[in-house]
């Protein structure tokens, strides 16, 4: 396909799909979405795409779509519901699904649009929405190859990297253990920074020595740095977010019999943020939390 002409459709307008429409519009690919959120559709248009008035309507002007879901119920919603794609309009064309669900959800719904003539590839990611809009993260593609072949031209506009796997369900499974060892360490590192403040070092001093130590990681990183700056508001990757992932990575595991010692810990963490009312702040803000269930005091910067 000719990325610099043809429309490419996004189901679900949120943190994540609105930050795809920013890439394509950046690239001057025309945008062309659908959300159940007016505001969500408005700030499409605002931006230079395209409203549809169901996901229908999407997929019959474009023959790649994207689907960036919230639940399951919203994908079947989108498939089958009023307005939905299945009976309103047929292939050929390929569905990139991006949502985090369990791979048996996600077969579910690439049988039901094969039957509607469309294909569907598994393309997972891993990255918050300030690093969706930077493109620099990684898609993890699996599927029929003949279909990521096609989608490739757009999987490039909206990452710098694209990791090609297995058969359909791989990149899932994939994602949701690396969405697994995530929680484990933002819960590693607001641990360690309130364990650092209430000591009475710093935050900025000791996220700029850590970085520098074999103790660093990428998501130390990016949610330390958060941590130290009180900065929970801008990369939206909040509690529900996380919560949601938590359950499916809970299914998952307890279906091959594993134990997540580590992250059971991590969850119960994450539970702490929702509890204190947190859960539109971005995981970060679990440092915060702690430092204030700790009675940990910040000394004020020095001049």
């Amino acid at each position: 396909m000719s990325v610099s002409s043809d429309k490419v459709g996004i189901i679900g307008l949120g943190a994540i799909g609105s930050a795809f429409a920013h890439r394509l519009l950046q690239a001057k690919v025309p945008v062309v979405g659908f959300d159940v959120s007016e505001a969500a559709v408005a700030a499409l248009e605002k931006a230079g795409g395209t409203r549809a008035a169901s996901p229908a309507a999407v997929a019959a002007s474009c023959s790649t779509v994207i689907f960036s879901l919230p639940s399951v119920d919203a994908l079947s919603a989108t498939l089958a519901g009023e307005g939905g794609i299945v009976g309103a309009v047929a292939g050929p064309g390929t569905i990139i699904d991006t949502n985090t669900f369990a791979v048996t959800d996600k077969d579910k719904a690439r049988k039901i649009l094969a039957d509607a003539g469309w294909g569907m590839i598994d393309c997972t990611f891993s990255g918050n929405r300030d690093m969706v809009l930077t493109g620099d993260y990684a898609f993890f593609a699996s599927g029929d190859p003949k279909l990521i072949d096609t989608s490739q031209a757009v999987l490039d506009i909206l990452s710098n990297r694209v990791i090609r796997l297995g058969e359909f369900g791989e990149a899932a499974t994939i994602k949701l253990i690396v969405n697994h060892l995530g929680m484990v360490h933002t819960a590693a590192a607001a641990e360690a920074m309130a364990f650092a403040v209430k000591a009475g070092i710093d935050p900025h001093l000791f996220y700029n020595v850590v970085i520098q130590s074999a103790a660093s990681s990428g998501a130390f990183e990016l949610r330390a740095k958060m941590m130290a700056d009180e900065d929970y508001t801008s990369s939206r990757g909040n509690y529900r977010i996380a919560i949601k992932d938590a359950k499916v990575i809970a299914d998952f595991a307890g279906h091959l019999n594993y134990p997540t010692p580590l992250f059971q810990s991590a969850v119960q963490m994450h539970l702490m943020g929702v509890a204190q009312g947190l859960e539109d702040q971005d995981t970060a803000s679990m440092g915060t939390m702690l430092e204030r269930l700790s009675s940990a005091k910040r000394k004020p910067p020095k001049r």
